[in-house]
């Protein structure tokens, strides 16, 4: 395993055979990965000497190898590895893996680009992929402390009810910057947690985040979870913070995901009811709107935060997906953005209706500013000192494989 030469602008990392003899296998294995940085690492009780690359490593040596560069990625034979139960026979194919080290690069705070598949597995989400990765949807990664604050009250509310036992396989659907998947880690110390999104950006961010904490049972996957395959390594639960709605297929996600779960395995996830429900969307849809004209029209169950508004409609769909124990119903939370009426107003305007009418209207820096001013003067009334709570009300989903 080598930086390759002739390419070190891209700082590509590629496999080499080791020649380890049959009986070569690592004692640990360790691998890491975010946009600009590869990192893996091998221990080996096999005895020998020489090269890493042409002999045997000797006993207990660690091997540790580091690309940097801006777009840092680990290859074989020129092909990027896709992840999860396979990243470690495509980091090393030479290598047999003891039995307890199989998913050992599960737990890594590791992110794979799903790039070989990319073009292809892409395809079904392809306007979700392209808006998070837009500046509209690298929002999120600037306003992050005040959505993800924002709605804590909703994450711990859905975890809470998920019923966690400490040793759970978790898979977290629509991760993003990896606020939930953190937080599902933290419930699980001996059990491992997998995020998944579709936002390249994003998840380096979950990713850079996990390693600030030292989380090292939260790992990212980039994946299409409408198409990915998951089947490899079945969860206990599937999770999701408003990342369901947004499939271009519902039905064809719903039965891709149960079939990621274990036999018994469940799935529980929150959604937004409709924008006349919740504050946080129709204070600042009214201020962009007499600001700048009429949000275009479009369709309610088009994917999209609002698309599971709709318990019964959403209901039905899992039904079709075949999923059972289906539950759904609504549930009033608090949000509680970080300062007070001028933290909130100012991120409730940033995302959501507000931007995209912004969007729509080629608006100006004035109408940014005239709107979150519009919004700071409604969001008044939810003043509690110097705390916003804005009531809110989400859709909570739950089924079973």
């Amino acid at each position: 395993m080598r930086a390759d030469a002739r390419d070190p602008a891209s700082a590509t990392l590629f496999a080499r055979r080791a020649r380890c003899g049959a009986g070569s296998v690592p004692l640990q294995f360790h691998l890491s990965f975010c946009p600009g940085v590869v990192c893996a690492r091998f221990i080996f009780p096999c005895p020998g000497q020489g090269s890493p690359e042409t002999d045997e490593p000797p006993l207990g040596q660690e091997l540790n190898f580091r690309a940097i560069g801006p777009t840092a990625a680990i290859r074989r034979d020129r092909r990027r590895i896709l992840g999860g139960s396979r990243a470690h026979r495509a980091v090393a194919p030479h290598v047999r893996f003891a039995p307890h080290l199989r998913d050992a690069a599960f737990g890594m705070n590791t992110c794979y680009p799903d790039r070989k598949k990319g073009q292809r597995v892409m395809e079904a989400n392809k306007a979700q992929a392209d808006y998070w990765t837009s500046p509209a949807g690298l929002k999120w990664i600037e306003h992050e402390h005040a959505l993800d604050t924002a709605m804590a009250g909703m994450l711990g509310m859905m975890l809470d009810t998920a019923d966690i036992s400490s040793t759970d396989r978790i898979i977290d659907i629509g991760c993003g910057t990896g606020a939930s998947t953190l937080e599902a880690a933290r419930r699980v110390p001996t059990g491992k947690v997998l995020g998944v999104d579709i936002s390249e950006p994003l998840l380096a961010r979950a990713a850079r985040r996990a390693k600030a904490e030292g989380m090292q049972n939260a790992s990212f996957l980039l994946a299409d979870a409408q198409t990915h395959d998951f089947s490899a390594q079945p969860f206990d639960l599937l999770v999701s913070r408003l990342g369901m709605s947004f499939f271009s297929d519902t039905v064809a996600a719903l039965k891709n995901l149960s079939n990621s779960l274990s036999d018994g395995g469940a799935m529980i996830f929150v959604c937004w009811a409709s924008v006349g429900m919740n504050p946080w969307f129709e204070i600042p849809k009214q201020a962009a709107e007499e600001r700048l004209g009429p949000q275009p029209k479009g369709d309610p169950t088009a994917p999209g935060p609002t698309a599971f508004q709709d318990c019964d409609r959403v209901a039905e769909l899992m039904v079709r997906a075949g999923v059972s124990n289906i539950e759904a119903r609504p549930v009033d939370v608090v949000l509680t953005p970080p300062g007070g009426v001028a933290g909130a107003a100012r991120a409730a305007s940033k995302v959501g209706p507000a931007a995209r009418i912004m969007k729509a209207y080629d608006g100006t820096k004035a109408d940014e500013d005239a709107i979150e001013g519009a919004v700071r003067d409604a969001f008044e009334e939810f003043a509690a000192g110097d705390v916003a709570r804005v009531p809110a009300v989400v859709n909570l989903f739950s089924c079973s494989r």
